[in-house]
């Protein structure tokens, strides 16, 4: 089974050394969304500080496959 690595930030992110292994993209994708969301949680004070927050996910060669991308839109 293929291995895929969820890199947390974008601008420096926190790289992912040791990956996970799944059975395909898909979960790779439910994988994803679990995981930013417990960032979300884990992160929140930091992220109202500056709310954007970035997780890719790179296959064993280092091809980023997708990207999902949270920020806060201020209404005044």
């Amino acid at each position: 089974m293929p291995r895929y690595f969820f890199h947390l930030g974008d601008r420096e992110p926190d790289h992912d050394l040791e990956g996970t292994v799944l059975a395909d993209v898909e979960g790779a994708r439910d994988a994803a969304l679990r995981f930013l969301s417990q960032s979300l949680v884990d992160r929140s004070e930091a992220f109202w500080a500056s709310p954007h927050l970035q997780l890719s996910v790179s296959d064993e060669s280092g091809e980023v496959l997708f990207a999902v991308c949270i920020g806060l839109a201020h209404s005044h």
